[in-house]
């Protein structure tokens, strides 16, 4: 069964966003930008950062764009 795309956009975004490629507070890319990045349909853009957001690691904001909300913590 193949694996489904979306989830390697999650993870890829979810790696970015934990190493600092997209910092606290920033926002992601627009979908239109993902889109080509990926080469995905929007739907699939739409289910990963879903996920993420889901996970509490952005915000979407409407009309603005989705923005990260996760922070490293310093231990």
């Amino acid at each position: 069964m193949p694996k489904a795309v979306f989830q390697d956009i999650y993870r890829d975004l979810k790696d970015k966003i934990q190493n600092g490629v997209y910092p606290y507070q920033t926002f992601l890319p627009s979908e239109a930008a993902l889109i080509q990045v990926y080469s995905c349909s929007r739907n699939t853009v739409r289910r990963a950062l879903q996920m993420l957001a889901d996970d509490v690691y952005v915000q979407p904001l409407h009309g603005k764009g989705v923005r990260v909300v996760w922070q490293l913590t310093k231990t």
